[in-house]
């Protein structure tokens, strides 16, 4: 997130544009599997993220595929961002 606005009374998240697409799409691209190596890095960066989010006392109810999201093409850079909080 790069900022929160407050305008007409509604709250406003300014966040990254993400092109990417999801891990989910990713693995459907890749029905016969990924190499042990890609899968150790995507896997990493998710679990850097989650112990992030843990650190910040952040609970994500609804940790899956479809709300990991890469920032950029995942062909040229896989760095991963978790998505879709929700809200309580």
């Amino acid at each position: 997130m790069h900022d929160v606005v407050l305008q007409d009374h509604h709250i406003y998240l300014v966040m990254e544009h993400l092109q990417g697409g999801t891990l989910s799409d990713y693995l459907k691209k890749h029905l016969n599997g990924l190499p042990d190596d890609e899968v150790m890095h995507i896997f990493r960066q998710i679990l850097q993220g989650y112990l992030h989010m843990r650190r910040k006392e952040i609970v994500h109810r609804d940790l899956k595929p479809d709300n990991i999201l890469f920032k950029k093409d995942p062909q040229a850079c896989k760095n991963v961002a978790i998505i879709d909080f929700g809200y309580c």
